[in-house]
């Protein structure tokens, strides 16, 4: 008798937007006890072994601390990172690279207002940075680079002469797992 041939169907996807995508997946057959041995390997590695790119630093221009507020702008400068580092991004290359934004209000600033370079796309362009209620210019340069995983960055321990606030790297494109097992 002949062993039957592993098999992975597609079960269902949704688009549902820009950036969150489902998908279901069936994988069959496997011996017992294998179930919970290749959900859990297949998991950690779609959230942790798989390279992304993501925003690491942040210079604003006229700005020192996260701690600080910028005149004609709803948020303080603390969430406005926050807000960046939502940015799902998608690079051509592994080379670490700088994006530009400068604003004159009043305006909404999304993720569509930054000028990347040649090479990386931003994947969700409707993500919500800032609100400039004044006709005041805000210009800020982003630090793009490649990694994987999440990539915790302390500011005690960044260079202090350096002009860029650092930014947790979020450089999983892959955000949730969830694996179930029939037996």
């Amino acid at each position: 008798m002949l062993p039957q041939m592993f098999q992975i169907t597609t079960l269902e996807t949704k688009k549902h937007d820009e950036t969150n995508l489902f998908g279901k997946f069936l994988l069959k057959p496997l011996p017992y006890g294998h179930g919970i041995t290749i959900g859990n390997t297949l998991r950690r590695i779609l959230l942790n072994d798989i390279y992304g790119t993501a925003i690491t630093g942040v210079s604003i221009i006229g700005i020192n601390s996260e701690f600080e507020t910028i005149p004609g702008l709803r948020e303080d400068v603390l969430e406005i990172l926050l807000n960046l580092k939502q940015t799902i991004l998608m690079s051509s290359t592994s080379q670490t690279c700088f994006a530009h934004l400068k604003i004159v209000g009043p305006r909404i600033i999304t993720a569509k207002c930054i000028n990347f370079p040649t090479g990386v796309e931003v994947l969700n362009p409707n993500l919500y940075i800032a609100t400039l209620y004044s006709d005041r210019c805000i210009e800020m340069i982003l630090k793009i680079e490649h990694g994987q995983g999440y990539k915790f960055y302390d500011q005690s321990l960044v260079n202090s002469k350096s002009p860029f606030l650092t930014v947790d790297g979020l450089f999983m494109p892959v955000r949730k797992v969830t694996y179930f097992i029939n037996e």
